[in-house]
């Protein structure tokens, strides 16, 4: 995929979940961490029909566990004190 390609997809992705009600916190974590358990969910969700262009208002298909869910809401510090190890580092990072 080229980087005009990469950037498209991203802006589309984005898109899409603004339009479900993610949070911008939660869009900036998906595509700064695309292989994040976040990101992997939004995939499975793109993949399997369950987030699309015509679906999108309904809100995000499921609950991803409860760091998804405050993450998804915006909450930045309910986020990182519920993440595991990994999603806590990916979080500071974001944030710095």
């Amino acid at each position: 995929m080229t980087e005009v390609q990469t950037r498209q997809s991203e802006e589309s992705l984005a898109s899409l979940l603004a339009r479900a009600g993610a949070s911008d916190l939660f869009i900036e974590y998906t595509i700064t961490y695309p292989d994040s358990t976040v990101s992997s969910m939004v995939q499975f969700w793109v993949r399997e029909g369950l987030l699309t262009d015509d679906n999108a208002t309904a809100g995000k298909p499921h609950s991803g566990g409860y760091f998804f869910d405050v993450l998804w809401g915006g909450d930045l510090e309910e986020a990182l004190r519920n993440a595991d190890d990994v999603n806590r580092a990916n979080m500071e990072d974001l944030i710095l």
